[in-house]
């Protein structure tokens, strides 16, 4: 165990950490799991996606703006599956081609960080799994969400992030279009509210795909 288990056991946790939707999807369960928030010692929330007034995506915001019946109509009322294969072989391609024009496309969709905090080299991993398989319910949950700009439910309850009971921080981007500063603003003044908040770092030049 000592050898096998406990190596997996933190290659899965490097492998795991560090993507934003897990921080909210976390943070929207420990706000309405006492039990479970409390079982975590420190949580460490990267870009976490919550509150969405000031986010800056032109694919959320065109999303935003599309009739839901609409989007059930193009998707489905199912497991949205894009056909990755091509993507992810003509993305890289027009990464390599077109650098700037590479630059300005996932910019639009994630924010336009400083060169230095993106390593072109790494396009390949960063578009592994983009775009995700994901369900058209999910799409429309993040149509409800930018169009509110408050951190909901799919009903459209309000996730309470004040009453989180485990010790949070947050790492955020200066320049994320999803995670906008001044959306991680009204999530961090919600977590002091929890008297668990341990403060957080705005990391200068970083967008939502920052390395």
């Amino acid at each position: 165990m000592a050898l096998y288990d406990v190596p997996a056991t933190v290659s899965y946790v490097q492998h795991i950490t560090g993507r934003p939707k897990g921080a909210t999807i976390s943070i929207g369960a420990f706000s309405k799991l006492p039990s479970l928030a409390s079982a975590i010692s420190v949580f460490v929330a990267l870009a976490p996606v919550t509150y969405t007034a000031h986010q800056g995506s032109k694919l959320m915001s065109l999303l935003a703006a599309m009739h839901v019946d609409l989007i059930y109509k193009i998707l489905g009322d199912g497991i949205f599956t894009p056909t990755p294969g091509m993507l992810q072989m003509l993305l890289p391609l027009e990464c390599r081609i077109a650098p700037s024009l590479c630059d300005d496309l996932l910019g639009s969709l994630f924010g336009h960080g400083t060169p230095v905090h993106y390593n072109a080299s790494h396009i390949d991993v960063y578009l592994e799994h983009f775009p995700a398989e994901t369900s058209t319910q999910n799409f429309v949950h993040w149509i409800k969400n930018v169009r509110s700009g408050e951190f909901i439910t799919y009903d459209g309850v309000p996730y309470q992030p004040q009453r989180i009971a485990c010790p949070t921080y947050v790492f955020y981007g200066t320049q994320d279009y999803l995670a906008d500063p001044q959306d991680v603003a009204t999530l961090t003044a919600a977590l002091r509210a929890s008297g668990n908040y341990l403060g957080s770092t705005s990391l200068e030049g970083y967008a939502h795909m920052g390395s």
